[in-house]
């Protein structure tokens, strides 16, 4: 298993990550799902400890922070052809870049079910999860932002809310 750690701060030289890294990957201009800027990533075969990632201010790969990716609405036919996945969810992560055709093609499917300046939820559940708050059951929108410069996935989340939460359990029927 390998560990990945993002450098926010700098990119990837000598003395700005610890020694042993297994693979790395310069990402000069890449950005995180957490909005902070990435300069690249280092794998260990082993985790870092807290103290290495302090000293070295690096960000832990998460299910929530990763490197985000463009994904342009002509990329998703291609992913299909290639994997057989044709779900926008296995082409699309949340936090990843969309273009503007992305953006519209999923607001003009549906009448939305939430629509504010710059972020709608479209018109059809897609999923329902547990709500942690709750414990119950709640169902799931794609949501879509954009923030004026760019437009983003956001992910299946609950009615009126911008972060994806819980565990996924697919709307059959």
């Amino acid at each position: 298993m390998l560990y990945r750690y993002y450098l926010t701060q700098r990119g990837i030289s000598i003395g700005t990550q610890p020694n042993g890294f297994v693979s790395k990957l310069d990402t000069e201009g890449g950005e995180l799902t957490n909005g902070r800027r990435c300069y690249g990533y280092v794998e260990y075969d082993r985790e870092l400890t807290e103290q290495e990632i302090k000293m070295y201010e690096l960000t832990p790969h998460s299910k929530t922070v990763r490197l985000r990716e463009n994904k342009p609405f002509s990329g998703w036919d291609d992913f299909a052809e290639k994997t057989g996945k044709t779900s926008y969810d296995d082409y699309c992560k949340p936090g990843d870049i969309v273009d503007e055709e992305t953006y519209n093609y999923f607001l003009n499917i549906l009448p939305p079910l939430t629509m504010r300046r710059g972020y709608f939820q479209v018109g059809e559940p897609c999923s329902t999860r547990i709500d942690e708050k709750t414990g119950k059951y709640r169902e799931t929108w794609p949501t879509f932002k954009y923030d004026g410069e760019r437009y983003y996935y956001l992910g299946n989340c609950f009615a009126e809310e911008e972060v994806e939460h819980g565990r996924e359990i697919p709307i059959v029927g």
